[in-house]
């Protein structure tokens, strides 16, 4: 069954990754999404079909933060996400 992304309209089965942006915290402070990376999991995420290079699609659980490090939709960081672009 296809699931498609609300944030770049794509079918995650079968597009590459999600649109480029940012995440913002509660201060301002601006942190480029981790792409996925491929490592040890194979050629795409295994939970939203990014590969690798790509951004995840949104609410991937393989996600991590780039604040912190631990899993994007597990942390306490509460980053907020921004298309790509001046801000």
């Amino acid at each position: 069954m296809a699931v498609t992304c609300i944030r770049c309209g794509k079918d995650m089965d079968s597009a590459p990754g999600c649109v480029p942006g940012v995440y913002m915290d509660g201060a301002g402070g601006l942190y480029q999404p981790i792409p996925y990376s491929g490592a040890g999991t194979g050629p795409a995420c295994p939970e939203c079909g990014a590969v690798r290079g790509e951004p995840h699609h949104v609410d991937c659980g393989a996600e991590l933060c780039p604040k912190c490090g631990a899993r994007l939709l597990g942390c306490a960081c509460r980053l907020m996400w921004r298309p790509a672009g001046p801000h």
